[in-house]
């Protein structure tokens, strides 16, 4: 009799363990799958916040690419536009001398010539700086810097290359500088910056005044100053001249045609340069061009 109930005591205790293991190994699985469920809605949610900024520098990329696409086609229908003059002129000029050579004077013809070149000479230069600011842009422009360079012999040779323009306009050249002056910098980029200023500058100046070029050397950095005594501009113009999507471009005091593009390449040469450009201009009261490039 005691024997039973032993027996049943202990089969009574073994479906207790039972029960006990079971119910164990049921919280040891639940806890198991919200574990797994926990790290499953985190992963979630992390490829959610991962998508979802993903696809926000998507959209910001393609703003940025539609704007760029809208700055480039507005730029060039600037270029396009402001080629029309010089080629149209040109065309013009050729098929008057073409369909009434025998009639003109010799003076005329000189005249018509002398136009002529002049109008050449635009769209050289307009083409010259449009392949420089597409090789800029396509980062064929390397920067080349080199230890010696005498900053007045440069300016020289520059100057002399616009002694036709000069000569023109009966415009006289202040030079305000030392004679071996030395910086380290690209030379390419440099003699492009001030080629660009020095004909904006002659572009804009007035008939029998000077230019100024100018240049203070500090321990850290020089200072480049070109100062005409020409037109100068109103404020709209000057806070658009380095931005590639606005019309600045206006014609020369002897109607010489341009598009601006000029000073955008001097902006981004000087940038790659660690330099910058400062404009101090008012309209009949000249215009200051102030390049600061630092000596190291």
């Amino acid at each position: 009799m005691i024997n039973s109930k032993i027996d049943e005591q202990k089969a009574e205790i073994m479906k207790l363990e039972y029960k006990n293991a079971l119910s164990d190994t049921k919280i040891n699985q639940r806890n198991k799958f919200i574990i797994l469920l926990f790290f499953f809605i985190i992963t979630l949610l992390l490829m959610i916040v991962y998508i979802y900024f993903q696809n926000r520098k998507i959209a910001k990329l393609n703003k940025n690419l539609n704007e760029s696409n809208n700055t480039i086609l507005k730029f060039f229908s600037i270029i396009s536009h402001d080629l029309r003059s010089p080629v149209g002129a040109f065309k013009m000029i050729i098929q008057e001398l073409n369909q009434n050579y025998d009639y003109f004077s010799e003076q005329d013809k000189k005249q018509l010539i002398f136009e002529s070149g002049k109008e050449v000479n635009n769209i050289y230069n307009l083409l010259e700086n449009l392949l420089t600011w597409a090789k800029t842009n396509r980062g064929e422009f390397n920067l080349k810097f080199e230890e010696v360079i005498n900053i007045s012999n440069e300016l020289d040779e520059i100057i002399k290359q616009n002694n036709l323009q000069l000569k023109t306009k009966e415009l006289k050249i202040e030079k305000n500088y030392e004679a071996d002056l030395i910086i380290e910098t690209d030379r390419d980029m440099f003699n492009t910056i001030i080629r660009n200023l020095l004909s904006n500058a002659i572009k804009f100046s007035l008939v029998g005044k000077s230019i100024e070029i100018k240049i203070n050397k500090f321990s850290d950095r020089i200072e480049l100053d070109i100062i005409d005594q020409g037109i100068g501009m109103p404020s709209v113009i000057k806070d658009n001249l380095f931005k590639i999507d606005k019309k600045i471009s206006r014609s020369g005091t002897m109607k010489e045609s341009g598009t601006g593009l000029g000073l955008i390449i001097v902006s981004e040469f000087l940038s790659s340069l660690k330099g910058t450009i400062k404009v101090n201009s008012e309209e009949n009261q000249g215009t200051e061009f102030k390049v600061i490039l630092p000596l190291s």
